[in-house]
């Protein structure tokens, strides 16, 4: 799933991967730009995009469906872009790369599979920060430090803030009904997070990811 773009509506989702990102997409979708399906057909088979959008369709393609914010605003000019209202959410950097590891480590035709396979979490989270690291900043941040949406939403409290972006886009849309975490759902997240975050992993993410956690005010702590 891309990110979004309303020329309608005049709003702009930046989809970082591992955030409900799929879900918020599917959600705003009636309002949005949609990709010509022989691109989507051509992006799976690794073929050319084609027709007079395929800039845009391979844009919103690019990086799996995640676009960065300055890729879009590179891609519309900024004026244009200054046009639209921006927004994104991001996600507890202690809980979204472990997250992603477990989902690598469950899909075997995940291009970091054998790597994530091979190696234990913290050796997994060094490998990634010196070979592969994507920071949720870079899909919001320019290389100066600047930040290029209106509005960054949290995962820890989707249903709020979606709702609060909404209001501010005019428009409805519903997420797929969750049932609010259970004890024992609480129980198994902490679990895992105990299990995979001794004290090494812990530095590895804090000194790797620090520029998420100081953007998006994350404690240094994983979220027991």
């Amino acid at each position: 799933m891309a990110s979004k773009i309303s020329f309608d509506r005049k709003f702009i989702f930046v989809h970082i991967s591992k955030v409900a990102g799929v879900s918020i997409a599917n959600a705003i979708t009636k309002y949005c730009y949609q990709v010509s399906i022989i691109n989507k057909i051509a992006w799976r088979l690794h073929l050319p995009f084609v027709g007079a959008e395929r800039k845009l369709d391979r844009l919103l393609y690019h990086r799996w469906g995640h676009a960065y914010a300055s890729e879009l605003k590179e891609f519309l000019g900024e004026e244009e872009y200054n046009k639209f209202f921006k927004f994104a959410f991001v996600r507890n950097p202690f809980d979204r790369e472990l997250s992603d590891y477990l989902y690598i480590l469950g899909k075997p035709s995940h291009y970091l599979h054998k790597t994530a396979n091979s190696l234990i979490f913290e050796d997994f989270l060094k490998w990634r920060i010196e070979n592969d690291l994507i920071l949720q900043s870079h899909f919001v941040y320019d290389r100066n430090g600047s930040c290029l949406v209106d509005e960054i939403g949290h995962y820890e409290n989707l249903i709020d803030d979606f709702k609060k972006i909404l209001s501010k886009l005019n428009i409805e849309a519903e997420l797929p009904h969750k049932n609010q975490s259970s004890r024992s759902k609480k129980d198994s997240k902490n679990a895992k997070l105990l299990k995979y975050y001794n004290s090494k992993a812990i530095d590895i993410l804090t000194t790797g990811y620090s520029d998420d956690f100081k953007n998006f005010g994350y404690d240094l702590e994983p979220p027991i």
